[in-house]
């Protein structure tokens, strides 16, 4: 719940990309205890730290992708999310099987935890495009018919 309440400041405060990084950074490190140390407490800590961001890191992926793209494909986009996350756990529950079998739990979470890292360097590098490039036309356009007296 605190996670989904603090998802609309961070939002507003750092925009879509920066609180999607956040969110993977933060589901990286609530992965750690439960990659690392085989306790019971810890298990508990790392699950509630897991779905704390991903109540950040849902909204702000819903937010992050709408941004990306024009009116008339937010629909569209809205599906393919959808559908991609679907298939996302799909191929997550899956696989897990086969990589718990392979390298434990533990290793399980520690390969969670680098995918995690690397959704958050993946979001924060489109955050630095997203800065550096300039802004479409029809939005410099419409800056400057505001700014022009009639």
């Amino acid at each position: 719940m605190a996670g989904a309440l603090l998802t609309v400041n961070l939002l507003a405060r750092w925009g879509a990309a920066r609180t999607l990084a956040f969110g993977s950074v933060g589901t990286a490190v609530a992965l750690l205890p439960l990659a690392g140390i085989p306790l019971l407490g810890m298990a508990a800590l790392g699950f509630m730290g897991v779905m704390t961001m991903a109540a950040v890191h849902w909204p702000a992926r819903s937010v992050f992708s709408q941004e990306l793209v024009g009116p008339r494909w937010r629909t569209t986009t809205a599906a393919i999310l959808t559908i991609g996350t679907a298939l996302g756990w799909a191929i997550t529950a899956a696989a897990g099987g086969f990589v718990i079998g392979a390298v434990g739990f533990g290793g399980l979470f520690a390969l969670s935890t680098g995918l995690a890292a690397g959704a958050a360097v993946l979001a924060w590098a489109i955050h630095c495009l997203q800065v550096s490039r300039p802004a479409p036309v029809a939005a410099v356009a419409l800056t400057l018919e505001r700014k022009v007296p009639a």
